[in-house]
């Protein structure tokens, strides 16, 4: 992709996001994955650039396959989520998030794992109380 940036197959990206776009080419994005409203993802922190003359920390982020990450949720750099994991809205991801998991906060810590919440969801539509869908 443009600039280095790598992206999978079958990926949603809203347009409100913010992929860092002065080190896009150390962010990979998996297959499967799903960014939401207002997400920033950074490869860079310049909180140091006027102290530490220019300096700043670079870091790779890699969002695995069959990620979701939630709306106003901010990834710093030098982290690696997944595959199979729920990044809860407004979290701050600061460090690697293991496979199957759901995070949540600031700093976002594991709550839960991926399978079990899909499964619990599948329980509740096969229960019925689900909402049609159409635009």
């Amino acid at each position: 992709m443009d600039r280095g940036l790598r992206v999978g197959r079958n990926v949603t990206i809203s347009k409100n996001a913010v992929i860092d776009t002065t080190y896009p080419y150390l962010i990979s994005i998996g297959d499967n994955c799903s960014i939401a409203e207002h997400v920033r993802v950074l490869a860079h922190d310049a909180a140091t650039f006027k102290f530490l003359d220019g300096h700043t920390r670079l870091g790779k982020v890699e969002i695995k396959d069959n990620c979701f990450i939630g709306d106003r949720s901010t990834i710093l750099p030098g982290v690696a989520i997944g595959p199979n994991v729920l990044v809860a809205a407004g979290s701050v991801i600061n460090r690697d998030i293991p496979p199957n998991s759901c995070v949540a906060g600031v700093p976002a810590r594991v709550y839960g794992k991926f399978d079990e919440y899909l499964e619990r969801n599948r329980q509740q539509i096969e229960e019925g109380g689900v909402f049609e869908f159409s635009l």
